[in-house]
This record gives C-alpha cells, structure tokens and sequence, in this order.
C-alpha cells in the first residue's frame, strides 16, 4: 500500500483550520478518513466489522491514539512521541506494581463470552482471540477481502506546541501464537503476557463484564517503532477559517434560493 504524503498533509491541515478552538485535536474520524484517502482506500469503517477501510483484497483497522506532549517548565524543555518515542510508544511500566506493557493500549473490540465468572483466564483469553478472528473473518465476507492490515495512528501538539504532529505506523495482522502466552487475572479482567526482550510484558487484556468501565472490551499493547512501514507528519499550527457570521447566513439564504427555485419532475 502506497502512503500520499502530500495529501495527508495537506488534510492535516486544513483539519487543523476547521477545529473550533485553539488547543482542540483532531478527532478519530477525520484521522481515519484522512488515512484511508492517503492509502487510496474506501472508507467503511462504521460498523462493527473488523475493517475501516477497503482497497481490492486488503481490509484494514484503523486505530488511534492522542498523546499529550510533556513539558519541563522548570528546564524550559519537554518531550512528545517525535522526540522521545520509546517512552511515548515503547514499552509501559509501572514500577511500583512491577507491571510491563508491551506498548500502547489500543481498544481492539467488545464482546460477550458465556459463562464469564466462572471460567479460568486461559479460556477467557483464548474466547477473546477467537472472537476477535471470527469478526475479522466476518469482515472478509463483507467486503470480498482476504487479507487483514492494522493500522495505528498517534497524533496530537509537540511540546512546543507549534506544530501538530501525526504519525501512521502500519503492517499486515496477525493474531499472537496462542502457545506463547501466559495468562492471568487481576480485579478487573484477564491479561495475556509474552516473553518480549527478556521481560514478560502483557500484549492483550480482556476487561471483565460489569466493570464499571470498558466493560467487555478486548484490548491489545503494541509497539508501534516495530511495525513494518510508517510514515511521519509535523505541519505549523494555521490560523483557524475565519468566521463572519453574516456572511455565513447570506450564503446559506442564496443557497436556500437556488434550491427553492429548482423545479422537480416525477415520471
């Protein structure tokens, strides 16, 4: 798949010049059409099938996330995920906890599985995975695909906050070898981890239903500095389309005037 540089960028922008207040980001759905048109794909992604966007054989998820840069007031510096991107999207650690992630988190999909509370981790786990393949296989049905790529997009201010940077990492899906993970379970779901680097880091979480948040979501962590293709944007922060009220309504009763005058015909 081919990335148009040059028209995402420019998308970028004039998404930028369309927010309704300074310091606003862009929203999900403006990043995942931008990204289907760089890549020349359809966008179909309101459903709840696995795809988002379509071109030929090949469906993709798209997935995004908003970082908040960090600012050191006291050294008058600061870091975002252009200038420190193994600590924005690395590997996550809590230390007092002594828990790894392997990266990001990124909500994958919901999904209902029978017999919850009673069931060991494992079964959990594996219901999850096997949920997840069948949407995808769904989406194959619906769309004539047979191939799936995922798609991670990480936007938002630099520490600086004078440009808006984007970042798309992408590549070809594949679900994790079942064999190679260990499961668990804490007070709000289960949580598969994977030997990564010589530390056991979770790659997936399964949030228990009746939480009181994200009840039944699938989750996966991922490294998008992994990933096989990606491609980065900064572009200056624009001065917002103005706004001149009058105008506005003048054009919206010229455009009620040329509708008004045109003349239906019914067979």
């Amino acid at each position: 798949m081919k990335f148009d540089k040059n028209l995402f960028e420019a998308r970028i922008f004039h998404g930028l010049k369309s927010l309704f207040e300074a310091g606003d980001t862009l929203p999900p759905r403006y990043l995942e059409h931008a990204i289907c048109q760089a890549l020349g794909m359809k966008h179909v992604g309101d459903g709840n099938f696995y795809a988002d966007g379509v071109n030929g054989n090949i469906q993709a998820s798209i997935k995004t996330r908003m970082l908040n840069p960090t600012v050191l007031k006291r050294e008058h510096s600061g870091r975002d995920f252009l200038t420190h991107p193994d600590k924005f999207l690395g590997m996550q650690k809590n230390f007092k906890q002594g828990i790894y992630w392997a990266g990001l988190e990124f909500v994958q999909r919901r999904q209902e599985i029978p017999n919850e509370s009673t069931s060991s981790p494992r079964r959990t786990g594996l219901l999850s995975l096997r949920g997840f393949r069948q949407n995808m296989t769904e989406s194959y049905r619906k769309f004539g695909t047979d191939t799936s790529y995922e798609i991670l997009c990480v936007h938002g201010y630099n520490w600086q906050r004078n440009r808006y940077a984007v970042s798309v990492f992408w590549q070809e899906y594949k679900t994790p070898a079942t064999k190679d993970i260990v499961w668990g379970k804490d007070s709000n779901g289960i949580y598969g981890s994977k030997l990564i680097d010589g530390e056991l880091q979770r790659i997936m979480y399964r949030v228990r239903d009746g939480s009181r948040r994200e009840a039944t979501c699938f989750k996966e962590y991922k490294n998008p500095t992994k990933y096989k293709y990606s491609v980065t944007i900064e572009v200056p922060i624009p001065d917002p389309w103005h706004f001149d009220q009058q105008q506005i309504l003048a054009e919206i009763n010229n455009l009620k005037e040329a509708q008004n005058g045109i003349i239906f015909f019914e067979e």
